[in-house]
């Protein structure tokens, strides 16, 4: 199925009451009704050539039932579909009915804890500090960040969990995925595309005892996922790595001074938030992490002054150099000013 980004909206799948706010301008309703793929209202006319599917995923969920999720990334998933064939147009929206939403809503209570959101008690205690034994951090896998399309696969993305996979023609949840056995634990919501290779680039932060590694992967157009190299992250027990920028033959990783220390590990084991304990240390600087794609064990690191790089717009290679375009701050504040979910006016 080929896929296809639209320049210009075809129609609102959901329409809702407008919202005020300084910083979600009406993002921040939870989905009222969810539906499969039926017609859309189209103004004015689609061009016949055009064919394929748009997904987009983004939170869907901004509550469990009378209790509101404080930061974004802690909402469940939505995925929205639009299927334009032959100057006609399908819409479907379905929430990610993920394994952590459909065992909450049988349980009705919240059942792990997450960026922000606490979960205390004996049982999800032991499993979290089960999960740390074994170089993971337990929490809920909203699969509500990004997407990507491989090989006719629709994956949902949630950086700090493994990926979640969707059925493309239903948008009903098959279930959590590794790829074949490949992918080793989380995986990026911000996966790259390389055209000159046909091969998309991502990477997962993961534990190996008190270590921090990056394990990059390469997914080609065709073929099996694999695993292109490891990387260890120094300082830190936990780190934070939220994307990356690929070239036609580099992959380049900004390390912020963020980290969880090795002593917030029992708060974050008892039930805290994850966030709430992550430190912005200004002292280590940023580091810099070159990786050739075709030599990947010839690693290029460098530290320079303290910066988080949000998100990249670009890359390229131009007379030896590598040069990235990328929105950044000085400390934590873009970060912050994308987390909290409002109150909704009455």
């Amino acid at each position: 199925m080929k896929q296809q980004k639209l320049e210009n909206s075809v129609a609102n799948i959901n329409p809702s009451p407008e919202i005020t706010h300084k910083r979600w301008h009406g993002l921040a309703q939870s989905i009222e009704q969810e539906h499969d793929f039926q017609a859309l209202r189209i103004e004015g006319k689609l061009p016949k050539d055009i064919n394929g599917t748009f997904y987009q995923n983004g939170p869907g969920l901004f509550e469990r039932e009378d209790d509101r999720y404080t930061h974004v990334f802690d909402c469940d998933g939505l995925m929205r579909a639009i299927k334009i064939q032959d100057g006609k147009a399908m819409g479907a929206a379905k929430i990610i009915q993920s394994i952590g939403l459909l065992a909450e809503r049988q349980a009705g209570k919240t059942l792990k804890s997450g960026i922000e959101t606490t979960c205390y008690g004996l049982k999800p205690s032991f499993n979290r500090l089960k999960a740390l034994a074994t170089g993971k951090i337990d929490t809920k896998n909203n699969a509500n960040t990004s997407l990507m399309v491989w090989q006719d696969r629709l994956l949902a993305l949630y950086e700090a969990s493994p990926i979640t996979e969707l059925d493309p023609q239903t948008l009903e949840c098959i279930g959590e995925t590794t790829l074949g056995g490949v992918i080793k634990s989380s995986f990026t919501a911000h996966p790259h595309w390389v055209s000159e290779r046909k091969t998309a680039f991502g990477f997962g932060v993961d534990l190996e005892g008190l270590k921090t590694v990056l394990n990059i992967y390469e997914l080609p157009s065709s073929g099996p996922c694999k695993v292109l190299t490891q990387v260890a992250l120094k300082w830190r027990p936990v780190g934070y790595v939220h994307d990356f920028i690929a070239t036609p033959n580099y992959l380049v990783f900004f390390i912020p001074p963020l980290h969880l220390p090795a002593s917030k590990l029992y708060n974050v084991a008892k039930g805290d938030g994850n966030f709430t304990h992550i430190e912005w240390r200004e002292s280590l600087g940023t580091e810099v992490i070159i990786i050739p794609i075709d030599n990947p064990e010839n690693i290029t690191r460098f530290k320079c002054e303290p910066f988080i790089g949000i998100h990249f717009a670009n890359a390229y290679e131009e007379n030896g150099k590598i040069i990235a375009d990328f929105t950044y701050g000085p400390d934590t504040v873009l970060y912050e000013s994308i987390g909290p979910t409002p109150t909704l006016p009455t």
